[in-house]
């Protein structure tokens, strides 16, 4: 490789590296992304997925098992969502247990309620959306639905977190090591 090859290489790295802390969310996992950061907030919207809403459509689906069986198959969008009270209530309030058990700021916490939340139009902040009596009943797993404002499954919410911290290091990992095997392409070592 030529000196000017190795002087473009480095200074392009370079570049992309200050770009990239100067971006905030933009460049590569690692390295200006963090991913599921913080992991409490996105384990919350993980665990609150499967649980159907009173704005949940359904339709039939033909599962050939037998003749004439039909399965019924929910489907929850985005706007769903952001307009049923039980879920951004049961979200928020369990964003606000969960990360503050973990020592995640008050600024951190809402700034990942909001960028979780799907895409469309919601009004509220994250202060308006944690119910003001806290909720009592606790989702359990394997409920199909969620009716209602409710505390989160305990083990359930602490394996998910395990999994997506896990998934998270991983990921981070990954992320930096192909960037030390691009870069040991780019300069190899010669003997």
């Amino acid at each position: 490789m030529s000196k000017v090859n190795v002087f473009v290489t480095v200074i392009a790295c370079l570049l992309y590296r200050v770009a990239s802390q100067a971006a905030g969310d933009a460049g590569l996992i690692g390295y200006g992304i963090p991913e599921y950061r913080p992991v409490c907030c996105w384990t919350c919207q993980d665990v609150l997925y499967d649980p159907y809403l009173s704005c949940t459509t359904f339709m039939e689906m033909d599962m050939k098992l037998r003749p004439r069986e039909m399965m019924m198959m929910g489907s929850t969008t985005g706007e769903c969502r952001l307009s049923n009270a039980p879920y951004m209530q049961t979200l928020a309030y369990c964003i606000k247990v969960e990360c503050g058990k973990r020592g995640v700021s008050h600024g951190d916490q809402e700034a990942c309620f909001h960028k979780i939340l799907p895409e469309g139009n919601y009004n509220k902040t994250y202060d308006e959306t944690i119910p003001p009596t806290p909720p009592v009943d606790m989702l359990a797993e394997g409920d199909e639905w969620l009716n209602k404002t409710m505390l989160v499954n305990g083990p359930h919410y602490l394996i998910a977190y395990a999994t997506l911290k896990g998934y998270s290091r991983i990921g981070y990992a990954h992320s930096r090591y192909s960037y030390a095997i691009s870069l040991s392409h780019t300069f190899p070592l010669e003997h």
